[in-house]
């Protein structure tokens, strides 16, 4: 029966060989999708990482050039000043390090030893910081937050016994206001002269008998002053009214606002008085002036009238003067109880840090401003070297170009020597020869020795660049330390500079190392999950980054992250500007 099946199906393909084949192609398409939807929805992400790790790292600048035929070396100043010394004459023999021309250096010299002096300062703080607190320390805070107290009792006492002091100074002053207020209402308005001067008649009150009472050119004049002195008595009468209702309304046992009140209060009712006596005053002294120019007698009330008002005014300003310096008493009673409180304050907290010892940021924060003063010292040590052309290498002097006296710019040739030692010329773009120094070491190798490797040092950096289609490049000479026979004139030399160095430095491998947004981070696997860390970094060499902050020791930092799906497989690793795919797989049907 099979055998019977297998035949009626062989001739049906025989016969139809076009349907077979698109079922064919539908079965093997089918049977794809079916698997994928089985076995391959699921997309899998993983994770290549490296530990972080503490290291030598070397921070190197690259680049290539020729070997010199020529071994000759012009020296130029690296600073502008005054030649002090000329060391050297042509013909001499010098070794590397020998000082050949000395500028002066007096400025460069203060500054160094003012980056000391705060590198110095910087260091003690430190070091003060990481000690623990002494016990005298504590005592002394201890004290010094006890004094503070006190001080503000005794301020608050000061105070109390001021507020005591305003009431009764306000009481003294109602003493003589009410004595005071009846004389000047009777100057203006009573009969008094009237009665007393027959001449005058006693039918008209003071203001009427003064003013007719003098010569009708004068009485216009007197007339001024007598109406500024009804207006100023009308103020201080009104003012008088209201302070007095307070005053009778208020005890000495009121609380410091309401007595403060009272005690403004009654500063503007006095002034308002002592003003209202001298207006009086003023008039009255115009009508002895008027009478007394026509010879004409001064009555003896107004005579009466002129003394009371000298004693009172004298009264009124002394008032005024009590009061004031009350109030002022009060406002600095005040203050020193706020100070007290803030000092209080500063005191506790003060005390309070002592006994936890130094805080974590504090020693952070105190950390970096070493490194600052240290970098500044190396800076100015730099600066400093730059006023001395010196030797890179032994050798024999050629010309010397400058000297002593002469005034030189920096970049001026000084000296050429003459060297058995090989030298390379390399050349280096802007921002890589702002990094580079004479004196620091290389490593060379050749494309034509591929299996030689030789040291050496920056001899020479050229101080003005050369600009080809608008890009500077700079000429580097390179001496070797040694000789070597397979090192021919005009072999390429590539150069390694190796700008700074760092032992035991936190560092991870430089695809680790992301940023994004101004912030830059790595991700720290914790638990099979990537979390992201922002870091600050240090020295970079060809493969490693120095962290400074940011992660521990031992930490799994992501380098590579693999993401497999059901028709494709991504790779994605860091880079200095972002997280971006590397590369792929694709496989298809």
């Amino acid at each position: 029966m099979l055998n019977k099946i297998k035949g009626l199906f062989k001739k049906f393909v025989l016969g139809h060989k076009a349907i077979s084949v698109i079922v064919l192609v539908a079965v093997i398409i089918g049977g794809y999708f079916g698997w994928q939807s089985l076995f391959g929805g699921k997309q899998q992400v993983s994770y290549v990482t490296a530990k972080a790790v503490k290291d030598i790292i070397i921070s190197t600048v690259s680049g290539s050039g020729t070997v010199a035929a020529s071994s000759e070396v012009e020296l130029k100043t690296k600073a502008s000043s005054d030649v002090t010394a000329v060391k050297v004459k042509k013909g001499d023999a010098v070794k590397a390090g020998n000082v050949l021309v000395q500028l002066n250096a007096k400025d460069a010299a203060k500054s160094v030893r003012d980056a000391q002096a705060n590198l110095d300062s910087a260091e003690l703080s430190l070091e003060k910081l990481q000690q623990p607190t002494d016990e005298l320390s504590l005592i002394q805070a201890q004290n010094s937050l006890i004094q503070s107290q006190q001080n503000k009792e005794n301020s608050e006492y000061a105070l109390a016994k001021a507020y005591e002091d305003a009431f009764n100074d306000i009481s003294n002053a109602f003493l003589d206001l009410p004595t005071i207020m009846t004389k000047l209402n009777d100057i203006l308005y009573s009969d008094e002269i009237g009665t007393a001067e027959k001449t005058v008649g006693s039918n008209q009150n003071n203001i009427p008998a003064l003013l007719y009472s003098l010569a009708s050119e004068d009485q216009s004049s007197f007339q001024l002053y007598e109406l500024t002195a009804e207006n100023d008595y009308k103020v201080a009468y009104t003012k008088y009214q209201a302070n007095f209702s307070s005053f009778k309304a208020t005890n000495r046992y009121a609380d410091n606002q309401t007595i403060e009140t009272l005690l403004a209060e009654t500063i503007e009712n006095v002034k308002a008085v002592a003003q209202a006596a001298k207006s009086e005053n003023n008039m009255l002294d115009v009508w002895v002036e008027d009478r007394s120019q026509n010879n004409w007698s001064i009555f003896n009330t107004v005579d009466g009238y002129q003394n009371d008002l000298s004693a009172d005014i004298g009264k009124v300003n002394n008032h005024v003067t009590t009061l004031l310096a009350i109030q002022q008493t009060l406002k600095t009673d005040k203050d020193a109880i706020a100070n007290a409180n803030r000092t209080i304050a500063e005191k506790t907290a003060s005390l309070a840090n002592l006994e936890a010892g130094a805080d974590e940021l504090d020693l952070r924060a105190q950390q970096m401003s070493v490194q600052q003063r240290q970098n500044s010292l190396a800076d100015a040590l730099e600066q400093y070297a730059n006023y001395s052309v010196v030797a890179p290498f032994d050798g024999v002097v050629a010309n010397v170009a400058v000297t002593k006296g002469d005034t030189v710019s920096s970049g001026a040739s000084a000296v050429t020597l003459i060297t058995d030692q090989k030298i390379a010329n390399i050349s280096l773009n802007e921002v890589d020869v702002s990094k580079v120094k004479t004196g620091q070491k290389v490593s060379v190798t050749f494309d034509a020795i591929s299996d030689l490797t030789v040291t050496g040092s920056v001899a020479d950096v050229d101080m003005i660049g050369t600009v080809t289609q608008g890009v500077a490049s700079y000429e580097v000479k390179i001496v070797f330390d040694s000789q070597n026979d397979q090192i021919k004139s005009g072999m390429t030399a590539n150069v390694s500079i190796i700008i700074d160095s760092k032992v035991e430095a936190l560092q991870v491998p430089s695809s680790a190392i992301k940023t994004q947004n101004g912030v830059t981070y790595v991700q720290v696997l914790v638990n099979g999950q990537p979390q992201q860390k922002e870091v600050t970094i240090g020295l970079a060499s060809d493969t490693m980054t120095e962290i400074l902050n940011g992660i521990n020791e031992g930490d799994e930092v992501v380098t590579q992250t693999v993401t497999a799906g059901k028709s494709s497989a991504k790779t994605t690793s860091g880079s200095s500007s972002s997280n971006r795919p590397q590369g792929g797989m694709m496989m298809g049907f």
